[in-house]
């Protein structure tokens, strides 16, 4: 009997690791495939934002639409996790105040009428964090407070700013001396006394379990802030309200949009875009365009073999989709790498990394689709450099585009 228990046990095991891997493949494809129209809608909403002036009319939907692509791309990327058997955050160079301030509607709705919300946020500090698991801290951290202020409601005051943490503070929040960001939630609620102090981000504390609290809203909240590196601390005081401090270490940032180098600082940089969708190639073709590169493209190897030679040997870089239909990006690489050693190859794909062979990609770094110009260019700036000054004259030209803040994924061969 055991061993007819032990052996459906086993056989149940087996079926289910396989529906899982069967949901895996499924879940991955149509990610790969929702990646490819996303990245041209990105890169589309990107180069109209840069292209339209501050005070056009067609300004806030554009930026509507984008918000809207970045939301769709951690969706799809928690899809393509799903594929490599685990779900998992993925940081992103954000500004901390812009993405307090962008979620400044959906807190209002969270919190109600009857709470009024206050928002005060410097744009310029930049924190590395998923946007996913930091929106999450913000509607935890909303929703505490209103359950603490009650149906009588009150004020509620979101601040984000930055600071440099001494010896003695960064030895009690047990982080590190040095430049730190800060988000503060303040609320005018009844408070805390020291003994729920000392407990409230202990999963399942709650002291509001008779109207249906769970007792996990900050204990995720908690979590979340040290998955990110960073700490969270309370200050509260019985009638007083609560004020919860989170603080991220701070990253450089820089302007939302880049200016190419003048003229007489770029020379002459030839990049070839090998993918075989057409309106993603003329995307990526278009940021490097703007930033100066003097590009061709191809959609597979006859196409690429069209260019000719004396073409193929003139280049400098060269950005390849993994797959292009049956053709495999790598191989074709592999025969422009014969003729220049030092070639530098980005690679980009709609598939998860675990997908993909790594021994195939080499050394060459890979950005997942779909990505942004900033993303694009900061891959390109890890990998080539910026063009030498005083070298030659380049005739591609631009207006504007958005500055690359997160470093390639692995460093490539130098170009």
């Amino acid at each position: 009997m055991r061993d007819v228990t032990a052996r459906r046990r086993m056989q149940e095991a087996v079926g289910r690791a396989q529906r899982m891997e069967a949901v895996g493949r499924l879940a991955g494809g149509l990610a790969h495939d929702f990646n490819n129209l996303l990245m041209v809608v990105q890169a589309t909403a990107d180069e109209l934002d840069v292209a339209l002036g501050e005070d056009h009319p067609l300004r806030p939907p554009v930026k509507d639409l984008k918000a809207a692509s970045e939301r769709a791309t951690r969706l799809s990327r928690r899809l393509l996790e799903l594929s490599r058997g685990r779900v998992e955050g993925r940081s992103e160079r954000v500004s901390l105040g812009q993405a307090v301030e962008g979620a400044a509607d959906l807190l209002r709705r969270i919190v109600g009428a009857g709470v009024e919300l206050e928002v005060v946020a410097e744009d310029a500090v930049w924190v590395d964090v998923d946007p996913g698991a930091l929106e999450q801290v913000l509607l935890n951290l909303a929703m505490n407070a209103r359950d603490a202020m009650g149906e009588r409601g009150g004020h509620l005051r979101v601040e984000v700013d930055a600071l440099r943490l001494g010896k003695a503070e960064a030895e009690r929040l047990g982080l590190q001396v040095g430049r730190w960001a800060r988000l503060r939630v303040v609320d005018d609620g009844p408070g805390m006394d020291v003994e729920t102090r000392a407990r409230i981000f202990e999963p399942f504390f709650t002291t509001r379990r008779e109207s249906g609290g769970t007792g996990l809203g900050l204990a995720t909240v908690y979590a979340a802030v040290q998955r990110a590196g960073g700490s969270i601390d309370v200050e509260s005081q019985p009638g007083e309200g609560a004020t919860f401090i989170v603080y991220l270490r701070r990253r450089a940032g820089a302007s939302s949009e880049l200016r190419p180098p003048p003229v007489s600082e770029r020379r002459r940089r030839w990049a070839l875009v090998l993918e075989d969708e057409a309106a993603i190639r003329s995307a990526v073709r278009r940021i490097l365009e703007r930033q100066g590169w003097q590009c061709v493209e191809a959609g597979s190897g006859a196409e690429l073999e069209a260019l000719g030679e004396e073409r193929l040997a003139s280049l400098d870089l060269v950005v390849s989709d993994v797959m292009l239909g049956a053709e495999r990006g790598p191989q074709l690489v592999k025969g422009l790498r014969e003729r220049d050693l030092g070639l530098a190859v980005l690679y980009m794909s709609g598939f998860a990394p675990a997908q993909l062979e790594e021994t195939e990609l080499g050394d060459a770094p890979l950005l997942a689709k779909p990505f942004t110009a900033r993303e694009l260019l900061d891959a390109l700036e890890q990998l080539v450099g910026a063009p030498p000054a005083g070298a030659e004259e380049t005739t591609g030209h631009a207006e504007q585009a958005e500055e690359a803040e997160r470093p390639a994924r692995s460093p490539s061969a130098p170009p």
